[in-house]
């Protein structure tokens, strides 16, 4: 599956890109927000995975940028402080898990484990 990692901290992003990488996936990571939807819009992935906040703005106004140019991928979004994202907002954006910080690598691993289990059963 092709991933996005998207994630303003280095450390934090590159352990992501290395168990996706580790777990068979294709991986480009990026560190804004403005990056995300440039990439995005260029090659649509399969899943993003994004912080919740970025230097430039916030996922939710890249995921917006991001419907307004018909590019509408499952994401799971991660944050340190859930309970300040507009969950009905994030699931119309594409939203399908939200992992809160800090989570264990087999929540993450169980959250891409949805997604592809998603994706298998739309193409039978």
């Amino acid at each position: 599956m092709r991933i996005i990692v998207a994630d303003g901290h280095d450390n934090f992003r590159h352990v992501l890109v290395e168990l996706m990488t580790d777990d068979g996936h294709d991986v480009r990571a990026v560190e804004h927000g403005g990056e995300l939807v440039a990439v995005a819009k260029a090659d649509p992935p399969d899943l993003i995975l994004t912080h919740a906040r970025f230097a430039d703005m916030n996922a939710l106004e890249a995921l917006e940028l991001l419907a307004a140019s018909s590019v509408h991928v499952p994401i799971v979004l991660m944050s340190g402080d859930v309970h300040r994202v507009p969950m009905g907002d994030a699931r119309k954006l594409g939203v399908v898990r939200v992992l809160e910080k800090p989570f264990s690598v087999e929540q993450l691993r169980e959250a891409v484990r949805a997604v592809v289990d998603a994706r298998a059963l739309k193409s039978a």
